[in-house]
């Protein structure tokens, strides 16, 4: 089964950190700088009823909107995404807490690959093997 990893992430080598990390374990990976480039974010509702992908990971301090705040936009959107997390520098409890209410774990910065590759495994152990995902297609960004 090949898995699909969601990462939303302002900083470029911080996005290809986990970029790699994913694909190290055969995942295919969509990458986006923000959330106003994730389809997920314009998107009035999750249209097909479907998860996107069975992983999201998104940065907390970002331009145009938090993590914790794009968290809680797919929530409300009734996302499926059942395995998320938010990488952060600024780990306090709230943030840790909200996060948890959100669905997500938290993942401090800095950290490690290895960090990345085991909580991706625990995840993909909680994927069911007969989950359908969006068409990889309808997660471009509409301007390119």
């Amino acid at each position: 089964m090949v898995y699909r990893t969601l990462i939303v992430e302002d900083e470029p080598a911080v996005r290809t950190l986990l970029a790699l990390s994913a694909q190290i374990r055969g995942h295919e990976v969509l990458t986006f700088p923000g959330p106003t480039f994730c389809p997920l974010a314009i998107a009035k509702s999750c249209s097909l009823q479907v998860a996107c992908s069975d992983i999201l990971i998104s940065d907390q301090m970002m331009p145009d909107m938090t993590g914790l705040e794009f968290l809680a936009l797919l929530q409300e959107k009734h996302c499926p995404v059942r395995n998320k997390a938010l990488v952060t520098a600024a780990c306090s409890e709230q943030i840790r807490k909200k996060a948890e209410e959100l669905g997500a774990i938290v993942i401090p910065k800095p950290f490690t690959v290895t960090a990345i590759c085991d909580w991706l495994e625990e995840c993909e152990r909680k994927v069911l093997p007969d989950r359908v995902l969006m068409p990889k297609e309808l997660l471009v960004h509409p301007e390119g």
